[in-house]
């Protein structure tokens, strides 16, 4: 099976990532300027009245009028707040001609240029920065609503630009982890704590959770404990590594760090969250929802509440309800993933055509998320059967967004759907060959692999390294079990086949466990599976054309 139904850990992240790289504005402004208190105002001001752009052009004219560089300043910050780059940089360039000496109109301009994905543009300004900032004013740049890849692809370019900066590796650490360059990310961290050792709190844990994503679990925990151990007051630390223990399936000892955490923080939102998500885990999902609307109402992390009660809900199939807890993340660093969910979630519940208008509403609201809109455009059309025009949408998709790897993966799949074998293994390899450690491209190569050539030792060695790291992952299971049908050893696949449709209940894996038992004599229950899978799946031609095989 090449497609993986994963369970997105978003909450642990920003648990993760929170102290990793300084993204507050600096405290101190030239005399007579803003303030941060200022700017805070300001741009509170412009979001109640949902009109950051209008307010933008204020300043900016205001800025004209008594020349000044912290107005123009501010105006670009709250154009770019509202997602106008095009009168971000304008108010940005203004700055720098008042004060071509400072950073900030390049910090600014670079945010411009990524919000767009001109990243030949965003490398120019952020090197400007940096040259007249140091790494401190970095991570400014990041501060946008964009496209995770984006980030990924700028932070990679300034840190192989200035490999001694241990504060520019670890920002490219961060990076690599958001988007699951897992190997990147371990490198990196270690690298950027080699040369800058007061960073052993931020690059320990992305150190650790990369480990972790790459199957080497134990490891992982030991490295939280230890970090943990060195500091037991930090409550973020005690929460990442509550979360781990949870996906571990460790509930006790979970729980036990969240108590002793409870206690240094009685009402730590982030603890209640980390708790609902180790309730949703063991499939108390009503709990969970208790907890969070208790979260709700003391006003905690609204982003994160609203996007597990999504998930609940959608796990339960409420697609109405799962839609309006997810598009009620706008804002922050996860407004791409709540989105991307609400458009999914909207389909299920109203259809294509709803779900259509309410992504083109998205684009123009978050513009910076445009290789994410993207692709599930193109989801929904494949959806809807058009698979030629998905293939196109996608294609031009890469060649604007060729950093973006989830759409070339997304290319890979649909040009295997359109009979096209020997260029999804062609995509599927070079995917496999930038990103090894990954278990998705790993997978599905194998799985290609096993569909389309002899090549089944090969295949089948893909598969294993991607079990090797989620062993209990649904599609892995399914693709271990139909490779070894492949090979001619039907009992040897079974088990595979039977955890995987007890995991996933997809109609491709009943169709795989079908074939085995008639391979295996076992007439009657094939028949049961393909009936049982007909009840969800009725308009499938895979099972339907199976149906007919099958002897009465």
């Amino acid at each position: 099976m090449r497609h993986p139904n994963l369970f997105i850990f978003w909450l642990l992240l920003p648990l993760l990532l929170a102290g990793c790289v300084n993204h507050s504005p600096r405290t101190q402004s030239a005399k007579g300027g803003l303030t941060p208190a200022d700017v805070g105002s300001f741009t509170a001001m412009a979001r109640q009245l949902h009109s950051p752009r209008l307010m933008a052009r204020v300043l900016l004219q205001q800025a004209r009028q008594k020349k000044s560089a912290e107005r123009a300043l501010l105006a670009s910050l709250v154009a770019l707040d509202g997602n106008d780059s095009e009168l971000g940089a304008q108010a940005a360039d203004y700055a720098r001609k008042l004060n071509p000496a400072s950073p900030d109109p390049y910090v600014l301009l670079a945010r411009s240029a990524l919000l767009e994905a001109q990243m030949g543009r965003a490398f120019h300004y952020a090197r400007l920065a940096y040259r007249k900032g140091g790494s401190p004013v970095i991570p400014l740049i990041f501060r946008g609503q964009v496209d995770p890849w984006l980030d990924y692809a700028l932070a990679r370019k300034v840190a192989k630009k200035y490999p001694r900066d241990g504060r520019l590796q670890l920002i490219y650490a961060r990076a690599a982890l958001e988007v699951g360059d897992d190997a990147a990310a371990l490198a990196t961290a270690r690298k950027g704590l080699a040369v800058l050792p007061e960073a052993q709190r931020p690059a320990g844990m992305i150190e650790a959770q990369a480990l972790w994503n790459m199957g080497r679990k134990e490891s992982a925990l030991l490295l939280a404990e230890k970090l943990l151990a060195g500091t037991p007051n930090d409550l973020g630390l005690r929460n990442f590594y509550a979360g781990l223990l949870a996906r571990d399936s460790r509930f006790k000892q979970a729980r036990e760090a969240l108590s002793n955490g409870r206690a240094l923080a009685p009402g730590d939102a982030h603890i209640a969250l980390v708790r609902a998500l180790i309730d949703t885990i063991e499939g108390q999902t009503e709990a969970a929802q208790d907890r969070l609307t208790r979260v709700l109402e003391a006003g905690g992390n609204m982003a994160g509440a609203y996007n597990l009660l999504g998930d609940i809900a959608a796990g339960k199939g409420r697609w109405g309800e799962a839609f309006g807890w997810y598009q009620r993340v706008r804002e922050g660093g996860f407004a791409g993933i709540a989105q991307r969910a609400a458009v999914y979630a909207l389909a299920h519940w109203r259809g294509s055509k709803a779900a259509r208008s309410y992504l083109r509403g998205l684009e123009k609201a978050l513009p910076g998320y445009a290789p994410t809109w993207a692709g599930v455009e193109a989801s929904l059309d494949e959806r809807a059967g058009h698979l030629t025009a998905a293939y196109e949408l996608l294609g031009r998709a890469v060649r604007r967004y060729p950093m973006v790897r989830p759409l070339r993966y997304q290319r890979a799949v649909l040009a295997d759907r359109l009979h096209q074998g020997r260029s999804a293994l062609e995509m599927l390899h070079r995917l496999v060959m930038q990103e090894p450690g990954n278990p998705v491209y790993m997978n599905a190569y194998g799985y290609t692999l096993a569909e389309h050539t002899r090549h089944l030792r090969s295949a089948q060695t893909y598969i294993v390294r991607a079990l090797a790291i989620d062993p209990g992952n649904g599609a892995y299971l399914d693709s271990m079990g139909w490779v070894l049908y492949r090979m001619g050893r039907p009992a040897k696949a079974l088990p595979y086949l039977r955890r995987a449709w007890a995991k996933t209940g997809a109609a491709d894996v009943a169709a795989h466990l079908a074939r085995v038992y008639l391979a295996l004599g076992k007439t009657l229950k094939a028949q049961r599976v393909v009936h049982y899978a007909l009840e969800k799946s009725p308009k499938n031609s895979r099972l339907l054309k199976l149906l007919e095989r099958i002897p009465r």
